[in-house]
């Protein structure tokens, strides 16, 4: 259990570098653009003639049109592995018996990804032993009936 946690936090991890990444990569295109514009239209000695920098606009044009097309190819590509991924976790801690001193050993985990699909988690400790239950969700509808602990950690699954 802890194990898909780590990964999960991993994934996330990774995910943020990357954006954070694709942003520096956007700041440097635009600081190289507007360099750019200021040598081409700051009316100093690096002015070529309209026709050379008319080419040269095109060219560069072509160039950041492919950038664009494959950076909304990279956007689409994470938001299909956000939308696979678990990335809703609800949690209930409870004491399902009548005994008095509070306890709560027992407890409910739900684990959805981005279609509220995935799985919830239940551990019911007594003092004879722990009974660990397992229920499959999909699409936010169980595939058994839910115990009310266990509604409510899918419930909280955000």
């Amino acid at each position: 259990m802890q194990d898909g946690l780590i990964f999960l936090l991993i994934f996330g991890i990774i995910i943020s570098f990357g954006s954070i990444g694709l942003s520096v990569f956007l700041l440097l295109r635009i600081k190289k653009l507007q360099e750019f514009f200021d040598r081409v239209f700051g009316g100093g000695s690096e002015v070529k003639d309209l026709e050379k920098t008319m080419i040269d606009l095109s060219e560069k044009n072509k160039k950041l049109d492919q950038d664009i097309e494959d950076l909304f190819d990279a956007i689409n590509q994470v938001n299909d592995l956000t939308h696979k991924s678990i990335n809703r976790i609800g949690f209930v801690r409870f004491n399902p018996f009548d005994e008095k001193g509070g306890r709560k050993d027992c407890f409910a985990l739900a684990l959805l990804n981005g279609k509220r699909t995935g799985f919830v988690i239940s551990s019911l400790a007594t003092q004879t032993g722990n009974k660990v239950f397992v229920k499959k969700i999909e699409k936010n509808k169980p595939d058994v009936p839910l115990s009310q602990e266990e509604s409510q950690a899918v419930s909280s699954a955000k």
